[in-house]
């Protein structure tokens, strides 16, 4: 078994070749697993009725569907939310007139995420799928009470 800080070495490796794809090459991940959460809900839905109690309904409505909308709305508008963006001459401060600045989103590198237990689908899947496609690497730790539902949630990104 390794340890947390092999695992996140090895994501710190992994990640500027991540952060080099281009953007629609990682929502390409993200569209898989979308799909695969569709096909994986029947299980995830009896994980957390297992864990919390929630039932089956409210567990799609409130974890499952945001998510997977979480998803399509990254696979759709991500590669012009994470383009270049011009700075409005209106923006600038006075002495900084006559300058054409811009801004590029970079990633930050390897993203700790707490997960949560709340909606141990849908908070802790959005955050990851948002911090992956902008190209960072996630080191995430699932809730201690997701313990059913988290290790499914991960292997659907694999």
């Amino acid at each position: 078994m390794t340890t947390i800080a092999e695992q996140v070495g090895a994501c710190r490796r992994a990640q500027p070749e991540w952060a080099g794809r281009p953007v629609r090459e990682r929502l390409r991940s993200v569209r898989r697993f979308r799909q695969s959460l569709v096909s994986a809900c029947d299980e995830l839905c009896a994980a957390v009725e297992r864990e919390i109690g929630r039932s089956v309904e409210e567990t799609v409505a409130a974890d499952v569907l945001p998510l997977a909308d979480a998803c399509k709305f990254l696979e759709c508008e991500a590669t012009r939310l994470l383009r270049p963006r011009r700075v409005a001459l209106r923006r600038r401060p006075l002495w900084l007139w006559g300058q054409r600045d811009s801004i590029h989103r970079r990633p930050h590198g390897v993203v700790g995420i707490i997960g949560t237990w709340n909606y141990p689908v849908f908070l802790n899947g959005g955050q990851i799928a948002q911090a992956l496609v902008a190209g960072n690497g996630v080191a995430w730790k699932p809730s201690e009470v997701s313990i059913a539902s988290a290790p499914l949630l991960h292997s659907l990104w694999l």
